[in-house]
């Protein structure tokens, strides 16, 4: 009688940095059923994106009269980069006899990423200095890698990049001293972007 696999309960967790890697907690519950010689089931997770294998964890079930077997699994994931796609599991085993391959299955479980907070503050003066600039500064994000400032004039929908780093301040220099300007800040990261802190219009 062949294997049947089934996963439910999939959650994967941000958990924190660690020099140049993300590390994630996973956690299934695998229900393995009709069995009649030990089995060797090897789940393999995969990048959803670019298919490449994250994670393989491998365990040797004997049958001992057991017609369904649930095992939650945990496992700790660590990758250079963070995770922003699903995850699939997919899931091999191998009858002891004969070791061929009997059944294979993709699971692409519920998964996204929390995007980047948004910065909470974004202060800059109604009024230029000496020099005809405007000082800003924001408030830094976890997890952020650079910081992405952008300018509105006179009212305008319209912004434009003026800045583009890892710093929390810019100084920028405008052409006339009567102008309007309004300033918007994200912060971003290789996962993605945060939403924008948007500021007033100031004279």
């Amino acid at each position: 009688m062949s294997l049947i696999v089934n996963i439910s309960d999939f959650s994967m967790e941000f958990q924190k940095k660690v020099d140049l890697y993300y590390r994630y907690k996973l956690k299934f519950t695998a229900n393995i059923s009709q069995f009649h010689y030990p089995y060797i089931v090897r789940f393999n997770l995969i990048d959803a994106e670019n298919s490449t294998n994250l994670a393989a964890l491998e365990m040797l079930k004997y049958p001992e009269n057991i017609y369904n077997y649930n095992e939650e699994i945990n496992i700790h994931l660590d990758t250079h980069r963070k995770m922003t796609n699903s995850v699939k599991i997919m899931v091999t085993n191998e009858d002891s006899r004969n070791s061929s391959i009997n059944y294979v299955r993709y699971y692409s479980p519920p998964y996204s990423v929390s995007k980047l907070s948004t910065p909470t503050t974004l202060i800059y003066s109604s009024y230029l200095n000496s020099y005809n600039a405007v000082s800003i500064s924001w408030s830094s994000v976890s997890e952020a890698t650079r910081y992405v400032l952008e300018r509105a004039l006179n009212g305008s929908s319209s912004f434009i990049q003026v800045y583009s780093g890892n710093g929390t301040s810019y100084s920028d220099r405008l052409v006339s001293t009567t102008t309007k300007v309004q300033y918007r800040v994200k912060a971003v990261n290789s996962g993605g972007s945060s939403g924008y802190k948007t500021g007033n219009l100031a004279n």
